[in-house]
């Protein structure tokens, strides 16, 4: 296993074993001849989280033991053979874009889902998610079981589980959230959404796995860029939120004028006036805005991706209202480009989970249009 992510990978394909390695540097990513390794079992409930620690923990022990062979020259380099080795990608995604397929087995299942829980760390691959009609959701644990029924089928509910059968046998899921990470009692979901015994959950059809697929490559190579994004947010801070008698100060409002004279708004100009005024309001010079680029996503995986994006407005004090709205062109055509992101992300950086500020202010443009080109992309 070679690249990124690969302990999460070995526990998807199921592997009973893993390990690290410490190879030569050379240019190829990963290809420097194998100097030491160590096995390590894989216990039957890894999970990304406690993998990830063992590999910590055992590169760590052998380290001493490297240098010893180097320092004594005893170390015997092995070349690797590279049509043997699996190579993982940074921007790889599960299968399903990490959505639970029960025409699966339930032992892949439960893998998937162990796979993709990262605890309290970074979480780079995505969350193992229940879809349905009704909506999606984040399930945390899950376990096999032995359970026997059309795949789908609702076979127990209980207070903290609830079990569905599988291609294979059947999964109980025993841990579920929200897709901003908001943990929810299963008997709870279940009963608002009127689910029953007996009842069936969706299987995905080729052609959701197909859109699921797209969706998640079209995402992950922007993922890092909204990560940025959210993680430093320009947050409009304005000075009402005592109430009136306690701001204690007035806001001066300026806006040069335009550089060139137009004969309708477009929405530039409109977003930046508005910009504008949230700046001088707030005394900062950038300000975030959620942005409903088109009208709200209503598809079936549209319940997956964010409904709103971040646009970001910088508006100094000696710019005019025309240079700011073409700066902001720029930004709605970066947005854009970028395309959706999964709701999931925030809840899988706990940094960002416990500092996320909210945007209090948000936009729609072109509701009664269509979606955006990247948009319409990834959904489709």
């Amino acid at each position: 296993y070679a690249g990124l992510n690969t302990p999460a990978w070995a526990l998807i394909n199921g592997e009973s074993e893993y390990g690290i390695t410490w190879h030569a540097i050379v240019p190829g990513i990963d290809e420097g001849d194998i100097l030491l390794q160590e096995n390590i079992t894989i216990a039957a409930d890894e999970t990304s989280l406690s993998l990830n620690t063992k590999c910590f923990a055992t590169a760590l022990e052998s380290f001493p033991k490297l240098l010893q062979g180097i320092q004594e020259g005893t170390l015997q380099p092995v070349p690797q053979d590279l049509e043997q080795r699996q190579y993982y990608s940074r921007n790889r995604r599960p299968d399903n874009a990490g959505v639970l397929d029960f025409n699966e087995p339930a032992s892949s299942l439960e893998a998937l889902v162990r796979a993709l829980e990262f605890g309290n760390y970074p979480n780079p691959l995505g969350s193992a998610k229940l879809l349905t009609a009704d909506g999606a959701w984040t399930v945390r644990s899950a376990v096999e079981r032995d359970g026997d029924g059309a795949p789908g089928t609702l076979l127990a509910i209980e207070e903290g589980e609830m079990e569905v059968a599988t291609g294979e046998g059947s999964l109980v899921i025993t841990a579920l959230a929200s897709l901003d990470g908001t943990a929810l009692a299963i008997s709870t979901v279940a009963n608002e959404l009127g689910w029953r015994v007996g009842d069936s959950l969706e299987c995905l059809g080729e052609d959701t796995r197909a859109r699921l697929k797209n969706l998640a490559e079209q995402t992950a190579g922007s993922e890092g860029f909204w990560l940025s994004r959210l993680s430093n947010p320009a947050v409009c801070d304005l000075p009402i939120g005592g109430g009136l008698s306690d701001v204690g100060a007035s806001a001066e409002i300026r806006i040069q004028p335009v550089d060139s004279a137009t004969s309708e708004i477009d929405e530039a100009i409109a977003v930046a006036a508005l910009g504008i005024l949230l700046t001088r309001l707030s005394g900062n010079e950038s300000v975030d805005m959620q942005l409903q680029d088109g009208p709200p996503v209503n598809t079936d995986i549209g319940a997956l991706v964010a409904p709103m994006q971040h646009v970001r407005v910088t508006a100094p004090a000696d710019e005019s209202l025309q240079s700011i709205a073409d700066s902001l062109t720029r930004e709605l055509e970066q947005v854009r480009a970028r395309g959706p992101w999964f709701r999931d992300l925030v809840a899988r950086q706990p940094e960002l989970l416990s500092d996320a500020a909210p945007l209090t202010v948000g936009i729609a443009l072109k509701v009664d249009a269509g979606l955006p080109a990247s948009m319409e992309e990834a959904l489709n």
